[in-house]
């Protein structure tokens, strides 16, 4: 049934206005490599007719650029979660479960290196154990184990990446309307709300956990806050939406529709928070939820722009605000 899309092979076709790029085509049929075994004078009359006569409407949403080079990477995505399509190469869910384990390798490597630096500084293997019960090791140890977890992704996952011929704009790296950086703030301020919302149901009980909890940290004046400082608002955001979105979410839309990808992918996001759990009670459910709201939202974010940046705006801005408010308020 004809839609109406201009279509142009050879990528210096029309331009209507009013059209948007639409992605997601390349694998119907024979059709791209029957319309490439025409001249290029006759491609273009050839594709029309084929998707003017054959294609249901729903394939038929604008613009359609077919040319060797990629779609623009600014171009929208207006499609739900519902009808998210694959891109066209990423991660297998295997090489998400080996970025994972070898992530958390990395910590005990991390922490086998400090030992060592330990004992060319003199200290004895009984002595460099008990060193990490003391405060300072304690607090080394939490950061070395911190950076690793995060460090891990933002080093592998571009690594296998390269390794399965995935280009990193299909992961992401790319830029975004603008529009999706001020649906981030929306973003931001609706999970404060949320937040605010359900301190009712805190009482006196749960802040003072939630005051102890952070006490460690803010006592540590000097290195130890600042590189805390950095993880949460730097490393942290990024390394996470490079894992559980630009990888992990890619990976399950391979083998399942896009909302179910997309709830999966929030259920493991919200999963590995366990630290919420070490509170108990209505702190833990209300933290828990807060997490599995944040992470919806930041799935929806990269399931529209396909660029990693405005879910990491968001990301990065949450947990800034995170951190000022236990320095301050808690």
């Amino acid at each position: 049934m004809p839609c109406g899309a201009s279509v142009d092979l050879a990528g210096a076709g029309r331009h209507d206005p009013d059209a948007r790029p639409v992605r997601g085509l390349r694998g119907i049929g024979g059709l791209s490599s029957a319309a490439h075994s025409l001249s290029l004078a006759h491609r273009s009359d050839f594709v029309k007719a084929v998707f003017h006569d054959l294609m249901p409407s729903h394939f038929c949403r604008g613009y359609l650029i077919m040319s060797s080079a990629e779609a623009a990477p600014n171009e929208e995505n207006d499609s739900a979660f519902l009808d998210a399509e694959p891109v066209s190469s990423s991660l297998t869910i295997i090489d998400v479960v080996l970025i994972g384990g070898l992530t958390f390798s990395l910590s005990f490597v991390f922490g086998l290196a400090y030992g060592v630096y330990l004992g060319t500084q003199g200290y004895t293997s009984q002595e460099i154990v008990g060193h990490f019960d003391l405060p300072e090791g304690q607090e080394i140890g939490m950061l070395l184990g911190l950076g690793a977890l995060f460090i891990g992704p933002v080093l592998l996952v571009p690594i296998f990446a390269r390794l399965r011929g995935v280009r990193l704009a299909d992961l992401g790296f790319r830029r975004s309307d603008r529009r999706f950086y001020l649906y981030a703030l929306l973003g931001l301020v609706f999970v404060l709300g949320v937040g605010l919302a359900l301190e009712r149901f805190l009482d006196a009980s749960d802040i003072a956990l939630l005051s102890e909890a952070n006490d460690d940290l803010l006592a540590s004046d000097g290195l130890p806050l600042i590189v805390s400082l950095v993880l949460a608002i730097l490393l942290v955001p990024f390394a996470e939406e490079l894992f559980f979105r630009a990888a992990l979410y890619n990976a399950f839309v391979q083998y399942m529709p896009g909302l179910a990808a997309g709830f999966l992918g929030t259920i493991v996001f919200t999963a590995v928070h366990t630290q919420y759990l070490l509170l108990g009670g209505w702190a833990a459910a209300v933290g828990l939820f807060q997490i599995f709201l944040l992470g919806g939202i930041l799935m929806w974010l990269y399931s529209q722009s396909r660029s990693i940046w405005p879910p990491v705006l968001l990301h990065s801005a949450n947990n800034t605000i995170a951190f000022l408010v236990v320095i301050y308020l808690i």
